[in-house]
C-alpha cells in the first residue's frame, strides 16, 4: 500500500495502481458473495458497448426514446418477467440497438437479461413476418422507421 507524506506527489503510476488494486479488491468481494458465474456475465456486460465510444449514450438514448413511445420503463425493459406490451417495446429497442451498435446476439441478451436466442429471434422475425396488409405491422414499423431516424440524427449530432 503507497503511504503519502504531505511532501510527495502520486505518481501517474502509482494513481493507477491504486485504481487496479481497488477494482481487484471489490472484483474479489463481488466472487465471493455472488460466485464467479455472475461476475463473469456483469464484466461482459460491461464491454457490451465497448466497440463503440459513444455506446453507452446512444443505448441511453435507446432507452429513453423507446420508454417515451412505448409509456413503459427502462426497469420493464430489461426485467425476464415482463410480458405483453413490454415485450414490443423491448423488441423495438433490440432492433434499434443492433442496427445503431451492431451489437451481437450475445451482448444484447446481457443487456435485457435474455439468452442470446431472443434478440436474434426479434431481428429475424421482425425481418420476415412483417405483412404490409397488416394494419398493426404498418404501424409497428412507422414506429420503427421514426424512432430509427430520430436515433439515426441523434448517433450524427453525437459523432460531428
Amino acid at each position: 500500500m503507497l503511504i503519502l507524506t504531505d511532501f510527495q506527489m502520486p505518481s501517474k503510476k502509482n494513481i493507477e495502481n491504486l485504481k487496479i488494486n481497488r477494482f481487484l479488491n471489490a472484483l474479489q468481494k463481488g466472487i465471493r458473495t455472488h460466485g464467479i458465474e455472475k461476475i463473469a456475465d456483469t464484466i461482459q456486460g460491461i464491454s457490451v458497448l465497448g466497440n463503440d465510444k459513444y455506446g453507452d449514450e446512444i443505448r441511453d438514448y435507446v432507452f429513453s426514446i423507446v420508454t417515451k413511445e412505448y409509456r413503459v420503463t427502462e426497469y420493464d425493459l430489461v426485467n425476464a418477467d415482463k410480458r405483453g406490451d413490454v415485450t414490443i417495446a423491448r423488441n423495438t429497442a433490440i432492433i434499434l440497438l443492433h442496427k445503431h451498435l451492431q451489437l451481437s446476439d450475445k451482448s444484447l441478451g446481457l443487456i435485457f437479461n435474455r439468452v442470446r436466442q431472443v434478440p436474434c429471434k426479434v431481428r429475424t422475425s421482425y425481418l420476415k413476418s412483417v405483412d404490409s396488409d397488416n394494419l398493426m405491422d404498418k404501424d409497428y414499423c412507422r414506429i420503427i422507421n421514426r424512432l430509427d431516424r430520430r436515433v439515426g440524427k441523434y448517433v450524427k449530432e453525437l459523432k460531428n
